[in-house]
Parts: C-alpha cells; sequence; structure tokens
C-alpha cells in the first residue's frame, strides 16, 4: 500500500497516480519488468527518464522528434518515442520511479526519508 505524506495537493496525486500507471503501462503492454531492468547499468534508466522530462520542457522540441535523440540518450534511436510534454514528463518520471526501485533491489538504502 502507497503511504502518502501530508502536504500534498490533489494535483500531486493525481500526478503520481499517473507516473504509476505509466510505469503499470511500460511494464504490462511493452513487456518491461524489474528483472529486465536489473540488467541496465546503474542510472540507465535513470538517464533515459531525465532525457523524457529535459524534453518535455524543451522549447525547441522539434529538434528530437521521434526516432532522433539527443546524444545522450541510452538506447538506440528507434526506443526514442516522444508524444507531447505532459506524456513525457510522466514518462520521464515513470523511468526514474523504475531506476529507483532497481537501486533498492540492488541494496541501496534510501537518503533523506
Amino acid at each position: 500500500m502507497l503511504v502518502l505524506r501530508e502536504g500534498l495537493t490533489a494535483d500531486d496525486v493525481v500526478a503520481l497516480s499517473l507516473v504509476a500507471d505509466e510505469l503499470a503501462r511500460q511494464r504490462l503492454d511493452e513487456g518491461h519488468s524489474a528483472e529486465r531492468d536489473d540488467v541496465y547499468p546503474p542510472g540507465l534508466l535513470d538517464t533515459a527518464g531525465g532525457e523524457y522530462l529535459s524534453h518535455a520542457g524543451y522549447h525547441r522540441r522539434d529538434d528530437f522528434p521521434p526516432g532522433q535523440p539527443s546524444d545522450s540518450w541510452p538506447w538506440s534511436a528507434e526506443h526514442w518515442k516522444p508524444k507531447d510534454p505532459m506524456r513525457d514528463a510522466t514518462r520521464g518520471c515513470a523511468l526514474g520511479v523504475a531506476g529507483i526501485a532497481r537501486r533498492l533491489r540492488a541494496g541501496e538504502q534510501p537518503v533523506g526519508a
């Protein structure tokens, strides 16, 4: 069960729900899994998530259309599939959550929690 601290707005909770739904979509619809994530080098999922988050706020989004990622994109170009800013932000956060979960499974301890 997910326990949320006080201080979150209703929109924060909706945003967290969107991210959780996106991670589930990646797992169920695209065949990704925690076991597959564990094969990646540390930081790779975080990097991919960061690329989508950066793209969500980038003012010249046409510079990096589908199939043409920046040099920081960690996978092959065919896996770069930006949509719109909201979707890209959600996808980026979901990849970040997958990266954090991978770190936890590898034994890293949360700091400041």
